[in-house]
């Protein structure tokens, strides 16, 4: 069979792709050549005579229906995660592993630079709070390997104000400082030298000193001081201070529901007139 020149010259123009101007005629290539437009995105194929669609043109494809596979669709995804979409991992382990992974949590609504909050492992375990660009560091809380935590801040127990451990200052009220029986126990606000306490878990530690306080009226041997911010001690508990009538003496602290007691060691009545009082007074509380 002899060549035929032509038909070489038609196999350059197999398969071709470009604007749908620059298509040449159905009858200068092979029957089978494929020809794609790309202005159009329509593919065709040659008869030899015409140019026949070989798909359907993008505009009346299938049409885009990512809804239907989203949760709550009509036929959702199994086992997919969605960037914004509530997930839910029914898995018993998650891990990212890196070098040092992080996980990121970023409040689009707070203020500038108090957005975002980082979770990493970088030997130790870290919560920090970082600035919005994510390169200083505000806050950190660091749980170390050896068991051991570590805080920027304080610790703050039971809803408390105060962070544990921190000292208070006690407000003067005179109505705290109470005689027994016919003796009235009388202070004032320059005699106290220091009131305060702290607080560690249900422990307080509080620190008294002061006078001179004045005693009048029938001596008595029991003076009355109430516990500190309304609390209520959860035990009887018994302590060791020192009064002063003319001379440091030993005194016997003891605390019942809101009240402390000063005794003096010997359990006698208390001399009329000035008298100091000092102690360190550990109680448990409700």
């Amino acid at each position: 069979m002899p060549l035929t020149p032509q038909k070489f010259r038609k196999v350059e123009l197999i398969h071709r792709a470009g604007l749908a101007s620059a298509r040449p005629a159905a009858g200068d290539v092979l029957v089978g050549t494929l020809y794609f437009s790309t202005d159009n995105g329509v593919l065709e194929r040659s008869d030899g005579t015409v140019w026949a669609a070989y798909s359907v043109p993008p505009s009346t494809g299938v049409t885009a229906h990512h809804a239907t596979h989203e949760p709550g669709g009509t036929d959702p995804l199994v086992g997919a995660t969605w960037l914004a979409q509530n997930n839910i991992f029914t898995g018993d382990k998650q891990k990212i592993e890196a070098a040092n992974p992080m996980f990121q949590l970023y409040q689009s609504a707070n203020p500038v630079n108090t957005r975002r909050t980082r979770m990493e492992g970088f030997g130790d375990f870290y919560i920090s709070h970082v600035n919005d660009a994510d390169n200083a560091y505000q806050t950190r809380f660091t749980f170390k390997r050896d068991g051991n935590f570590a805080l920027v801040g304080g610790l703050f127990e039971y809803s408390r104000t105060f962070a544990m451990g921190e000292w208070q200052d006690i407000p003067f009220n005179a109505a705290n400082f109470v005689g027994t029986g016919g003796m009235t126990f009388t202070a004032t606000a320059g005699a106290i030298g220091s009131n305060a306490y702290t607080i560690m878990g249900k422990t307080v530690l509080w620190n008294f000193a002061g006078g001179p306080f004045t005693l009048s009226g029938t001596p008595s041997n029991q003076l009355l001081m109430t516990l500190p911010a309304g609390l209520t001690t959860s035990r009887q508990v018994q302590s060791f201070g020192q009064i002063n009538q003319g001379a440091w003496e030993l005194a016997l602290v003891t605390s019942s529901s809101n009240q402390l007691s000063v005794y003096r060691f010997n359990t006698a009545n208390y001399t009329l007139g000035n008298v100091f009082i000092t102690f360190q007074f550990i109680f448990p509380i409700i």
